[in-house]
């Protein structure tokens, strides 16, 4: 045991001379203080063999690269507005815009969604006009975007406005018509899925037609018509006997010398009455100043 003891601290001296002289070794070591003595390849480092010198260490900067900013977006101001159009019962949505800064090429679309978050229009350009109109749309909630460009790219960010088309209403118009001694009912209807009629008329025409009805006695019939989304209207329509025109004489039938037809009437009347020819004869000689035998 006391052997190694002292084996123990022989080489526990050892270490500590070891630890208190400089390493040398090739250039890249160097002691406690940064230096050391060349022994190896020195004159490719400028040194000369045996030669101390100390290293010091190169300082670099810090080079701050700052987070990419966020761009504004610009100020995008658009109109809106739509129409409908009966013959294909179909919407437009007319949508036009102030002309922002730096940017002359637009990416637009309509889409039919509830969503509220913006959508990638696309990577083309539609139009580089400041307007345009989406055409052929049904009723619901839409969301209009637009991106902006240019030459060199498309805009950050992009911009969306919530539009919402209402159910098309159907149109229906009703009219009476009498020929000779038959009546109908005439309806024209617009945007409709569906005609129909009560008392026995049933399904009908969703266009338009001219209907035969009863006109024997008074009957009120309702016509309904239903739209293409669902919606309903309603029109009632009254038919009754037919009341017989009144034959009209034509009386007006004056001779080219002006004579008034009262006269002509008179005359004929007149005529066929012994009494009242003698009075007419009499009467048309006082008026043309037929002569008399005799003196005044």
């Amino acid at each position: 045991m006391g052997v190694s003891y002292k084996l123990l601290a022989h080489l526990l001296v050892l270490g500590l001379y070891i630890y208190s002289f400089p390493v040398f070794a090739h250039p890249g070591n160097t002691d406690s203080s940064g230096c050391h003595t060349c022994r190896t390849n020195c004159p490719s480092w400028g040194l000369s063999y045996g030669e101390y010198h100390c290293h010091t260490p190169k300082y670099y900067t810090p080079v701050y690269i700052p987070p990419t900013p966020t761009p504004t977006p610009i100020d995008m101001k658009a109109t809106l507005q739509h129409t409908l159009d009966t013959t294909i019962c179909k919407y437009s949505i007319n949508f036009s815009w102030d002309k922002p800064y730096l940017y002359d090429r637009y990416s637009v679309s309509a889409v039919k969604t509830s969503s509220k978050s913006c959508l990638d229009p696309g990577p083309l350009a539609d139009t580089t006009s400041t307007q345009w109109t989406f055409r052929g749309l049904t009723s619901g909630n839409y969301l209009i975007n637009i991106k902006p460009g240019n030459r060199y790219g498309w805009e950050y960010y992009q911009h969306c406005w919530q539009y919402s088309l209402p159910k098309i209403q159907p149109n229906l118009e009703l009219k009476k018509v009498v020929e000779g001694d038959k009546q109908y009912i005439q309806y024209k209807a617009t945007c409709v899925k569906s005609v129909s009629g009560n008392k026995g008329l049933g399904q009908l025409n969703a266009t338009e037609d001219k209907i035969l009805v009863d006109s024997s006695e008074e009957k009120t019939y309702e016509i309904t018509a239903t739209s293409i989304d669902g919606e309903v209207v309603n029109k009632i329509i009254t038919v009754g006997p037919i009341t017989p025109t009144p034959l009209i004489v034509n009386t007006s039938n004056a001779t080219s010398s002006g004579t008034k037809t009262s006269e002509g009437i008179g005359t004929a009347v007149a005529m066929l009455t012994g009494i009242g020819g003698f009075i007419y004869i009499f009467q048309r000689a006082i008026n043309q100043k037929w002569p008399f035998h005799g003196h005044a």
